[in-house]
């Protein structure tokens, strides 16, 4: 693969740990909505790398977004995402790898369900842009599961989407409806409204032959949904495709927490 450096041209902060980062490639690449890179970065003589899912489109290439989070691990923050939390305009990076198999089946008739924890989002704003480029709407249904509201990074463009009936409904919740006492849409555990009040919602039954389902973000909400799903004769790959953004000790996969 031919080297490319990223160029931090604009950032964007949500929340405090949680951003949305945008960059200037230093040449045109090709990637598919859904997929990832790795960028790197070089600090106090070592090299560090991680990888984040891409929320651009690829029309929008030589700028490239990434919706990332800060995640403390035993009390500290990964060492390439602190950094670029720090880091100031025009800083530049190395792209060391794109890749990814969680990619959108747009042959498949089926109403898509695409649900996300967190910054599990990001692949599907990647998707959505990408299909409404070449098509008048798609048959997506967006899941978002955050902690708080103002987590919703990408709410007002989700919401323009489906009144403009260009997705077919988004759909977020947060877990700690405590601590946002304006909020009047749905709470709790986005596996929990997958659950309990999904089939209420749409009005319909949860059926493989109708739907099909895209989970991305924390691996324990991934599998409550996935073995619920399979209650219901959905088949893992066949109607259940699946991005984890780090391992559990059961399963070891390339993503790593963001």
């Amino acid at each position: 693969m031919a080297e490319y450096t990223a160029t931090l041209v604009e950032k964007k902060e949500i929340n405090e740990g949680l951003g949305i980062f945008k960059f200037k490639l230093s040449q045109n690449m090709e990637f598919k909505p859904g997929q990832w890179l790795t960028l790197a970065h070089n600090e106090n003589n070592k090299r560090i790398l991680r990888p984040y899912s891409i929320a651009s489109s690829p029309s929008e290439v030589p700028q490239i977004e990434l919706f990332v989070k800060l995640i403390n691990k035993d009390g500290k923050p990964g060492a390439f995402t602190a950094q670029l939390f720090k880091a100031e305009k025009n800083q530049t990076y190395e792209v060391v790898k794109i890749g990814g198999i969680f990619i959108l089946d747009e042959n498949d008739s089926r109403k898509k369900i695409l649900i996300g924890s967190g910054t599990g989002l990001a692949p599907y704003i990647s998707m959505i842009r990408n299909y409404i480029e070449k098509h008048p709407k798609g048959n997506f249904i967006v899941i978002h599961g955050v902690s708080y509201e103002n987590d919703l990074a990408y709410k007002d463009e989700l919401k323009k989407y489906e009144k403009e009936n260009k997705i077919i409904k988004y759909i977020p919740t947060i877990s700690r409806p405590d601590e946002n006492p304006n909020w009047k849409g749905e709470v709790g555990r986005v596996e929990d409204l997958i659950k309990t009040r999904l089939k209420k919602i749409l009005g319909e039954k949860l059926d493989p032959k109708k739907h099909v389902f895209y989970l991305c973000g924390h691996p324990n909400m991934i599998e409550t949904i996935e073995e619920f799903l399979k209650s219901l004769g959905f088949k893992d790959k066949e109607d259940i495709k699946f991005e984890k953004y780090w391992s559990t000790p059961k399963l070891k996969l390339d993503i790593k927490n963001q």
